[in-house]
């Protein structure tokens, strides 16, 4: 970001300015080095996306009555949904996720990941979170036991980014497909069931919103 000075800016423009319709012109641009509108004290201001489904009317469908359902879940709300217990082994942690899906949803069920680069539309706002949370590096395996609380331990990027390496696999393993972004999953979430056409499709997303589609 390159640093701008308001008053110096200010003072260059009433210098230019031949007519005081010129000056209006300028006005129309916020003289701040970033939108305010935007960002408070050089960071992103935190959104709240669930507004945006005030947009949309609400439509109940019972998912039951529906045939051959496909679910695409995100991958960032099913981390967060089973709890871990203290001392549990994180291969024990991973069959946990198996069952949860299994006994929630059926076979035809995808998992979207976020993906986890430092450009990632979601710094901003994961940065905040490990304030809160702070968490060392661990480096772990599936025989190793967990020490600390699971809100502690998913605060830290790259201790979430291996368990999703880890659980990818176990995922695998049960015939339950996953796919990983390269930053934020929100794209490739509606990417996947659009892709998944001629179905009945239900996404399950963090913000406890199950929208359906279907092309039948």
């Amino acid at each position: 970001m390159i640093p701008v000075d308001p008053l110096l800016l200010f003072q260059r423009i009433c210098v230019l300015k031949k007519t005081d319709e010129e000056l209006k012109d300028y006005l129309n641009y916020e003289l701040a080095p970033y939108p305010l509108a935007l960002f408070e004290d050089g960071k992103l201001r935190k959104t709240k996306k669930s507004t945006f489904y005030e947009l949309f009317s609400e439509i109940s469908i019972d998912l039951k009555s529906l045939q051959n359902i496909h679910y695409v879940i995100d991958g960032g709300m099913l981390l967060h949904r089973c709890k871990w217990q203290l001392n549990e082994t994180f291969k024990m942690i991973c069959d946990l996720y198996v069952r949860y899906l299994k006994n929630n949803y059926n076979s035809n069920t995808y998992v979207v990941f976020d993906g986890y680069k430092k450009d990632s539309i979601k710094l901003a706002e994961r940065n905040r979170r490990a304030l809160k949370n702070k968490c060392a590096d661990i480096e772990f395996d599936e025989n190793m036991s967990l020490k600390i609380a699971q809100d502690k331990f998913l605060s830290n990027n790259k201790n979430k980014s291996r368990l999703i390496e880890m659980l990818r696999i176990t995922l695998a393993d049960n015939n339950i497909f996953t796919c990983q972004a390269e930053s934020d999953a929100d794209t490739l979430i509606v990417h996947t069931a659009i892709n998944l056409e001629k179905k009945n499709v239900a996404i399950v997303s963090e913000d406890k919103c199950s929208t359906y589609h279907s092309n039948e």
